[in-house]
């Protein structure tokens, strides 16, 4: 499958449109990921549709752009495109806290590693910065990563909603 992209058409700048490229390369070159595709459009017109590395490592076969990939998390990226139309039209800032539109986030603690309970007070407030960078300090229990992910699963709430509802 090719596409052809036209960055200009699609009012992009080609130089900057093409950074992409670079950064897709260097997350296969550091070997984060074995291949990749990538697609931006606008109006329907493509700026840039192209692909890297491989689609299957043991057989050698190269990522293109009918590769079939499982996508996990995707509404957290559509979740942030729809935000950032409203951020466009300045319905918020990247800086407001999120406690200005989720108030039970005032006053959180932080863990401070070693056991659950070494935590301490925000020294700075949690920003919507930090949720659309997914910078928050919020985990999942399949994450097996520390002691907060534990507690999750040990408490069976990894999936939230899984068990009742999401307010349970």
């Amino acid at each position: 499958m090719s596409i052809e992209s036209r960055p200009e058409a699609a009012g992009f700048c080609p130089i900057r449109i093409d950074r992409i490229n670079g950064w897709l390369q260097r997350q296969v070159d550091s070997g984060r990921l074995a291949g990749a595709s990538v697609l931006v459009s606008r109006s329907g017109i493509p700026a840039l549709a192209s692909t890297v590395g491989l689609a299957d490592i043991a057989a050698a076969k190269p990522f293109d752009l009918d590769t079939i990939v499982r996508l996990y998390s995707m509404t957290k990226a559509v979740t942030t495109a729809a935000a950032m139309v409203c951020y466009e039209i300045g319905c918020f800032q990247l800086d407001d806290p999120v406690a200005k539109y989720l108030p039970a986030f005032q006053n959180t603690r932080v863990w401070t590693g070693g056991r659950l309970t070494d935590t301490e007070p925000q020294q700075s407030p949690m920003t919507i910065r930090h949720l659309m960078t997914h910078t928050l300090g919020l985990t999942y229990g399949f994450m097996q990563a520390n002691v907060v992910d534990a507690e999750y699963r040990a408490l069976g709430i990894e999936f939230p909603g899984a068990r009742g509802t999401l307010a349970d």
